[in-house]
């Protein structure tokens, strides 16, 4: 049986402009074996759900003022980063221009291994010109995976 969980963002949750940020994925969608709190936003591994998993995470940012500058996703293990992924875009706005987007949405994946007691969590940074710098649920795109794909 696979162990796994998935969880998502319910509603929007705004950042502060160019800081890292924990994510709060705040819905636990399906589980098997692994469970997302969505109290403290993240994920603590047991002896019976250590090993190495697949992570998924995509964030959904938007920038009414159709200013973007940077996006990262910081997947976090004990609270040090895994990997840090600049998104690329992909949205639309205001303009055709990288500084003139609204909505877009970014994904990081890779692997990591877990032991008993670590956490999973994740960061994400998002800098505007003007105005706030958002996340978006889950109809837009913020939710994460993680799949054990080896002991």
């Amino acid at each position: 049986k696979p162990i796994y969980v998935a969880a998502s963002r319910n509603g929007v949750q705004t950042l502060t402009d160019d800081t890292f940020t924990l994510v709060q994925f705040n819905n636990q969608l399906a589980s098997s074996g692994l469970s997302w709190d969505t109290s403290n936003y993240k994920c603590t591994f047991s002896a019976a759900n250590a090993g190495t998993y697949a992570i998924r995470v995509g964030i959904a940012f938007f920038s009414g003022s159709n200013t973007f500058q940077e996006a990262i996703i910081q997947p976090l293990k004990n609270g040090s980063e895994i990997v840090q992924t600049l998104c690329l875009i992909n949205g639309t706005g205001g303009g055709t221009t990288l500084g003139s987007v609204r909505h877009f949405c970014g994904i990081s994946q890779t692997t990591e291994s877990f032991a008993s007691g670590d956490e999973f969590s994740v960061k994400a940074l998002f800098e505007v010109g003007s105005g706030n710098a958002d996340i978006h649920q889950r109809q837009f795109g913020t939710e994460l995976l993680l799949m054990r794909i080896g002991d």
